[in-house]
């Protein structure tokens, strides 16, 4: 357990650090401390539980039940998007953006993209916007799908 002046001292830089945004070189400057020094009492009042930090974005529930859904079904992805606008067709517009520009991050040169048909499908693609061309191979991929076809996938 560090002593009263251990955590006096702590208590200053994290002041310094959360509160007035100081880097960790002017705190060390300020106080007369190597900024290791700095670094390592830092790291030991996270270690010791004494800094709490949250995220508080507009959209953290969505951003929470993407780490949960990665948690329970052991996936590296999840994104969750927010219910836009009042019809269907704003949705799968949002959902299209979103889905195509993660296509994009993980699209690579020689990639073989397997696409099937239907709305979703559709809206990804309409949504595409690639900063460069891509040196990949576009498949069809078939299945048993009934009813009315929105794409045509070749």
């Amino acid at each position: 357990m560090p002593t009263y002046d251990t955590v006096r001292l702590i208590n200053n830089i994290l002041t310094l650090y959360y509160v007035e945004e100081l880097t960790q070189t002017e705190i060390a400057q300020r106080l007369g401390l190597s900024t290791p020094k700095v670094n390592r009492l830092l790291q030991q009042a996270r270690e010791l539980g004494y800094v709490n930090i949250a995220i508080r974005t507009p959209f953290q529930h969505l951003f929470d039940l993407e780490a949960r859904l990665q948690a329970v079904f052991g996936i590296q992805d999840a994104m969750v998007i927010p219910a836009v606008g009042d019809t269907n067709s704003s949705l799968l517009n949002a959902l299209g953006s979103v889905a195509a520009d993660f296509l994009l991050q993980h699209l690579r040169d020689g990639d073989v993209l397997g696409i099937g048909g239907g709305t979703a499908v559709n809206a990804v693609v309409e949504a595409i916007e690639p900063a460069r061309p891509y040196q990949v191979e576009v498949v069809p991929i078939l299945g048993a799908v009934q009813g009315q076809m929105t794409t045509d996938i070749n």
